[in-house]
């Protein structure tokens, strides 16, 4: 079982019920996903959900629009992200946004409470976690204490119950599943999963 980002907190939840149900979960793995340890409040802001969501959509996308940072840091947050958002459709990349803008913020920032109200308990068997040597948004250090992003674990060291197996690949949170970067992951995934069934 395993997950990225925020799919991670869903990925280690899952794990702890049916390993509390007796059955056997011989991997759950993390793919550079930090414990945070505050709130995020700030990301309830418009100007910070709206500058976090530009600054993604263009590390997901920016290679294939006609759009540089600069353009986009000339507009203010709100008209930088419908501006990314309506280039990402025109490409065809992900197929016509069809959620409003104002709808999008709304899911971001749930997410980001969910996040933040988040506070596991300790992780019964095993972890595996994939953290990637660019790390995380700008945004993102803003608003999190060092303590977490400081443990080479990311913040799950002191929960984790049973072994803790860390390894790295390059590139950085959003571009952990880039055509560059996907067949390191895939390796690593590989080889993790090899190591946990005993082949």
């Amino acid at each position: 079982i395993g997950g990225h980002s925020f799919g991670g907190g869903v990925a280690i939840e899952v794990a702890r019920r049916l390993r509390d149900a007796g059955e056997d979960v011989p991997l759950l793995l993390l793919g550079d996903t930090v414990r945070t340890r505050t709130d995020l409040a700030a990301f309830q802001t418009d100007e910070v959900a709206h500058t976090a969501m530009t600054r993604a959509l263009y590390a997901l996308y920016g290679d294939r629009l006609a759009l540089s940072p600069a353009d986009l840091d000339a507009l203010p947050p709100s008209d930088a992200l419908q501006r990314i958002a309506d280039a990402v459709a025109e490409t065809g990349l992900v197929g016509p946004i069809a959620l409003p803008i104002d709808r999008m913020v709304a899911v971001f920032k749930a997410n980001w409470r969910a996040l933040g109200g988040y506070r596991p308990a300790p992780i019964p068997g095993d972890m595996a976690l994939i953290r990637t040597e660019g790390g995380f948004p700008a945004e993102f250090l803003d608003y999190e204490p060092a303590d977490s992003l400081a443990d080479p674990g990311l913040g799950w060291t002191e929960l984790v119950q049973g072994r803790l197996d860390v390894r790295t690949m390059p590139g950085d949170h959003l571009s952990i599943l880039d055509g560059d970067n996907l067949p390191v992951k895939a390796e690593l995934v590989a080889e993790l999963v090899s190591e946990a069934v005993g082949n």
